[in-house]
């Protein structure tokens, strides 16, 4: 199954006539607005495909956002509210619409299409979000989304938010409107700083959110601020603010676990499936890496070394423990310890890359994955060219296996009978093709290094 460019989708006539069969006030209203929606801003070719990528559209959205302020904030309202079961029961018990299989698969098209849709027109209107309601949108964005806890499932709400959010930070939109970055960005940090030392209460008027209850989440979000502003400044020319710095933000959020999250709750997440339905998020999740890897070489370097070092040091206690005489020394048992799992992020970064592009069928991952290996992307390419220097088995195998799930994005037709899920096979591939480029010179932060991290 391949996937459609993240801002076209297709609508059915016959999606609006199953919409006609809610009749949940909170879902009708949210089915409501998103026919609404439609009607005014996306344009209807022949093929019946909605186009968003026509600059008309662009400006019909912003219209329609500035006519309908409070468009964006009642939509997360309202699906908040909704319910696939409910909606499912509702159909079956009110509408007598589920009498057999055939109609219970209709009445759960329903359900996928009133998600779908739901996670692509917010996604869209944070795309083309006008600068008048960029602090409107932002300050509903986080005040759902900063409720997120840990111990509860991070569902389509909760990604569909959290993917709208970041995509106002999105190179895409920077490049748009790169007047309005720095007060964007602005805006952002003032939303990540805590208010819980503060004595005072505050302001009437003053909506800004209180601080996320989740550090995780916190810091995907610190995370992608950096490298934005980072983007911003190298690659835009902006003129931002020296407390805005994009180092401290990056370090607090690979601090905070950022790409544990990313990892965990949102690309190995059973609704994420793959990204089949969910392109904003591949794109924005792919924006994340690549430009990681590219503006912040030096934390790379950094990080690899404190996972090689916490790797090496792990395997030596497992040496010791393994020694025949350890359960009755005690001095040993004393020096033993438990993994430092805040030294691995450079692992768990390479399991992230490993998992994200783990794809054969999706044509805008294939695409994506690929400029890994151009050597127009020189960034990635060393990037990939500079692992082959890891020396840690656990870190290696995380090596080979990132490697082996972009080497089945990157196969063609005619290897179609190879065996993609060998590692090994993936490895030589991938050193014939880099044994094209010419060398690229000294290891990084080991002084006269071969080419390592």
């Amino acid at each position: 199954m391949t996937t459609t460019n993240p801002r076209q989708f297709t609508y059915f006539d016959r999606v609006k006539e199953s919409f006609s069969a809610v009749n949940d006030p909170d879902t009708k209203l949210l089915c409501n607005d998103l026919l609404n929606f439609i009607d005014k801003c996306a344009e209807r070719s022949q093929t019946r495909i909605l186009d968003f990528t026509s600059r008309k559209c662009e400006e019909q959205i912003s219209q329609f956002l500035l006519m309908d302020r409070e468009f964006v904030g009642r939509m997360i309202d309202n699906f908040s509210k909704f319910s696939a079961k409910g909606i499912f029961d509702l159909l079956s018990k009110d509408n007598g619409m589920v009498k057999n299989v055939a109609m219970e698969s209709k009445s759960r098209a329903l359900i996928k299409a009133i998600e779908k849709q739901y996670y692509q027109i917010i996604c869209l209107s944070a795309l083309y979000c006008p600068l008048e309601l960029l602090q409107t949108i932002i300050t509903k964005l986080c005040t759902f989304i900063y409720k997120y806890r840990s111990d509860s499932l991070f569902g389509l709400s909760e990604l569909t938010v959290w993917t709208a959010l970041l995509l106002l930070i999105n190179p895409v939109k920077l490049k748009q409107h790169c007047d309005g970055s720095v007060e964007v960005f602005s805006h952002f940090s003032k939303t990540l700083q805590s208010n819980s030392t503060s004595q005072s209460p505050p302001r009437q008027g003053n909506t800004t959110p209180k601080t996320c209850s989740n550090n995780c989440l916190k810091g995907t979000i610190q995370l992608a601020l950096g490298i934005a502003i980072k983007y911003s400044r190298n690659s835009l020319g902006l003129c931002i603010p020296h407390e805005l710095d994009e180092i401290e933000f990056v370090n607090e959020g690979i601090n905070n676990l950022a790409l544990e999250f990313l990892l965990a709750f949102i690309v190995q997440s059973p609704i994420f499936n793959g990204g089949d339905d969910f392109a904003f998020t591949v794109e924005l999740i792919d924006n994340i890496l690549k430009n990681f890897i590219c503006y912040f070489p030096n934390k790379l370097v950094e990080m690899y070394n404190l996972c090689e070092d916490e790797l090496q040091t792990m395997a030596e206690y497992q040496n010791q423990e393994n020694n025949e005489n350890y359960f009755g020394n005690e001095e040993q048992q004393k020096t033993s310890r438990a993994p430092n799992f805040f030294h691995l992020h450079f692992k768990t970064l390479l399991e992230l890359i490993g998992a994200l592009y783990e794809s054969e069928n999706n044509t805008q991952l294939m695409q994506l994955s690929a400029e890994f290996t151009n050597p127009n992307c020189e960034g990635l390419c060393d990037f990939i060219y500079r692992g082959r220097t890891i020396s840690a088995p656990a870190l290696k195998v995380a090596y080979l296996d990132m490697l082996r799930s972009l080497y089945r994005c990157l196969k063609g037709p005619n290897d179609a009978l190879l065996p993609s899920t060998n590692s090994f096979l993936a490895l030589s591939l991938l050193i014939n093709l880099f044994s094209q480029i010419p060398n690229r010179g000294e290891g990084i932060g080991v002084p006269g290094g071969g080419g390592g991290f």
